[in-house]
C-alpha cells in the first residue's frame, strides 16, 4: 500500500497498518521534508517516491522486518534502494532528536557476562553400508 491508499483509513486502521498514529506520522513527514529542504543541494536527482511513501517503506520494515528484497518487490524498487531509503529515513528521524527508533541491543558497560555455554556436540548417525543389498 502506498500513501494515497492508506491516508483515507480511519485512525485505528492507520495505526494498525503503520504502527504509529496519524499525528506522529505527520510529524515524521514534516521532519523529513524540513531536512530535505535544508539539504537540497545534497540530493542529485529528485526522489521517485514522496516523503510519505519513503516513510511508509521504513515503517513497513520496522513493522514486519521483511527482507529488503521483499520490500523492493512490494514497492517496485531495487532491494539496494529499499535499504538506502530505510537507513536514510531512520538517520534523519534519529538526528532530529524528536523520535527514538529501535536500536541494536548493546551490552551495557557495567554488565559483565559471567558464563557463555555453547552446545557443539556431535552425534554419530548410523548409515547403511554401500555394498549391502
Amino acid at each position: 500500500m502506498h500513501w494515497l491508499q492508506i491516508q483515507t483509513l480511519d485512525d485505528a486502521k492507520f495505526q494498525r497498518y503503520t504502527g504509529v498514529k496519524k499525528p506522529t506520522f505527520s510529524k515524521m513527514v514534516e521532519v523529513i521534508k524540513n531536512y530535505e529542504l535544508e539539504h537540497k543541494n545534497k540530493f542529485s536527482k529528485p526522489f521517485k517516491y514522496s516523503a510519505e511513501d519513503r516513510l511508509l517503506i521504513m515503517l513497513d520494515y520496522y513493522r514486519e522486518y521483511p527482507t529488503f528484497f521483499h520490500l523492493g518487490i512490494k514497492y517496485k524498487i531495487h532491494e539496494s534502494t529499499a535499504y538506502r531509503i530505510v537507513t536514510k529515513i531512520e538517520e534523519i528521524l534519529i538526528q532530529s532528536g524528536k523520535f527514538s527508533l529501535p536500536k541494536k541491543r548493546e551490552i551495557q558497560d557495567n554488565t559483565e557476562i559471567q558464563v557463555v555455554v555453547i552446545d557443539a556436540s556431535e552425534q554419530e548417525i548410523e548409515r547403511p553400508k554401500k555394498n549391502k543389498n
